[in-house]
C-alpha cells in the first residue's frame, strides 16, 4: 500500500510538471505573460519560476550536471533530445533513448527519485505471455514502466472492441486497475 501511495504521488508530480512545462511553453511564445497553474495553491506553483525546458538542452545539462549526465548514459546507453528543469532540490529531465521516451526526476545530489519510461507497444516476451494468458481477447494499446525507490511497476493499457483495460504488473502479478468503455 505504501508503494502504491508513493507511485500515485509520483504520477501526480509528473502530471503537475507536465502542466507547468506546457504553461511555460505558452508563456515563452508570448501567448500568455502571466499564468496561474490552478485556482488553488499547490506545491507545483513553485515550479513556475524555474528554468524552462528548451528544445534540446543536452549540452547545457552535460556541462552543468556532468555526474548526473554520466548516470543517465550508464543507465540508458543513449540520451537524445534532453530537456530539463530545476525545481527546489530536484531536477526534472525528459529525453529519448534508442527506443523510449523517458521522464525522470533526480535530486540535485544525483539520487533517482522516480522514472516513467513510455514503452508504447514494446513489452518483454514474458510480460506479453503473462498478459495474453490472462486477457486473450485484448491487445496492448500502450504501456509504461514506473520506477520508484527500486520498485518497478509496468502499467499497461489493453484494448478490445468494446473496452480499454488498465492493469499493473508487479512481481509477475497482474493487478486490474480500471475498465473504460469505448
Amino acid at each position: 500500500m505504501n508503494n502504491i501511495l508513493k507511485i500515485s504521488i509520483t504520477l501526480w508530480m509528473i502530471l503537475i510538471a507536465g502542466k507547468v512545462i506546457a504553461q511555460q511553453q505558452l508563456a515563452s511564445s508570448n501567448q500568455h505573460r502571466t499564468m496561474k497553474l490552478n485556482q488553488y495553491d499547490s506545491p507545483a506553483n513553485d515550479l513556475m519560476h524555474t528554468t524552462p525546458l528548451r528544445e534540446d538542452s543536452t549540452e547545457s545539462f552535460r556541462k552543468n550536471y556532468p555526474s548526473l549526465y554520466q548516470k543517465l548514459l550508464f543507465a540508458y546507453n543513449k540520451v537524445e533530445g534532453l530537456r530539463y528543469s530545476v525545481f527546489g532540490n530536484s531536477i526534472y529531465i525528459q529525453f529519448n533513448n534508442e527506443k523510449n521516451s523517458i521522464n525522470t526526476v533526480y535530486s540535485l545530489k544525483g539520487k533517482q527519485q522516480y522514472t516513467i519510461i513510455n514503452l508504447a507497444h514494446s513489452l518483454s516476451k514474458d510480460d506479453s505471455i503473462l498478459i495474453r494468458s490472462s486477457y486473450p481477447d485484448y491487445t496492448v494499446f500502450y504501456s509504461k514502466e514506473i520506477l520508484c525507490e527500486n520498485n518497478s511497476i509496468l502499467q499497461v493499457v489493453l484494448e478490445n472492441k468494446n473496452t480499454y483495460k488498465i492493469i499493473n504488473i508487479n512481481n509477475r502479478e497482474i493487478i486490474p486497475v480500471k475498465d473504460i468503455n469505448k
